[in-house]
């Protein structure tokens, strides 16, 4: 038995059909701006994250330090390195914090010990890391592996550094 469709119907079919389509593309759209906005959140938030483990790391290798006098600013074969003195049991020790190879490094060895740049243990992603000692406060610039660049101060406890 055969239908004989009207032309009413088949127009029927068809605008269903075209707003189907018309939701799928919709939905589709929304989809991936979704998509868009999350991964630029997420990289937003990632940026942020980078920036401030940089900066909370640095506060804390700071607070750790004795005073200000067992801070102070040196190189690792050519790299501007932070150095904590600290003495364990009558021994005396440096932690060196420094950015070697694109990470932020850090390396605690005896005082007065050769120290190479690859010897440190990888901290964080990082390009760069400036240091300079303005007015008891440490000047620090950092570059991140997006080339982002990051200047904060960090205040030293007892206020002078170590003369160099």
């Amino acid at each position: 038995m055969e239908r004989n469709r009207t032309p009413k119907q088949h127009m029927s079919s068809l605008l269903t059909l075209v707003l189907f389509a018309i939701f799928a593309v919709c939905i589709l759209f929304v989809l991936l701006t979704g998509a868009r906005i999350y991964s630029d959140v997420t990289a937003r938030g990632q940026d942020a994250y980078s920036q401030r483990t940089a900066v909370q790391y640095l506060s804390g290798k700071l607070h750790q330090a004795p005073s200000g006098q067992a801070v102070s600013l040196t190189a690792v074969e050519g790299s501007p390195a932070l150095a904590i003195t600290e003495e364990i049991e009558g021994r005396s020790f440096t932690t060196y914090v420094y950015c070697h190879d694109g990470w932020l490094r850090e390396l605690f060895t005896f005082s007065g010990m050769e120290v190479h740049r690859g010897d440190g243990e990888k901290v964080l992603p990082l390009q760069s890391l400036s240091l300079q000692f303005t007015d008891g406060l440490l000047q620090v610039s950092i570059i991140d592996g997006q080339d982002r660049i990051s200047k904060f101060s960090l205040a030293l406890r007892g206020g002078k550094e170590a003369a160099e």
